[in-house]
C-alpha cells in the first residue's frame, strides 16, 4: 500500500513541487518502507520549505536512530526542538524531547 501512496504523493507533488505536506508524507512512507535514506531525503525537502515545521525533524530522528545513527538523532531533535519552540507547538516540544531522552541515557 505504501508504494500505492508514494505514487499518488509524487503525482500531487508534480502539480506543486513545494508541498509541505507530500514532502512530509513522502518522507512517511519511505520510513516505513524501511528506506531511511530516501526518507530522510523527503524531510530534508520538508524542513527547508517550512523550518519551522518541528514533526518532519522528529521522523527525521527516529529514521536516523532506526538506522542507528544516534549522534545525528540528537543534532535533528535539538533543531526539531528549536524549530517547536519558534512556532509554539509545545506538543511537539514535550515528543521531541522525550525521543531525545530515551536516546541520550
Amino acid at each position: 500500500m505504501s508504494r500505492v501512496r508514494i505514487d499518488q504523493l509524487l503525482k500531487l507533488l508534480g502539480a506543486e513541487p513545494d508541498d509541505h505536506f507530500c514532502l512530509y508524507g513522502l518522507g512517511l512512507e519511505h520510513s516505513r518502507l524501511g528506506e531511511g535514506i530516501e526518507a530522510r531525503r523527503w524531510f530534508d525537502r520538508a524542513i527547508l520549505v517550512r523550518p519551522d515545521e518541528a514533526y518532519a525533524y522528529y521522523h527525521k530522528a527516529k529514521s536516523l536512530i532506526d538506522d542507528g545513527l544516534r549522534d545525528e538523532a540528537l543534532l535533528v531533535l535539538n533543531a526539531g526542538f528549536l524549530a517547536a519552540k519558534r512556532s509554539g507547538d509545545t506538543k511537539a516540544m514535550s515528543e521531541i524531547a522525550s525521543l531525545r531522552d530515551e536516546i541520550d541515557e
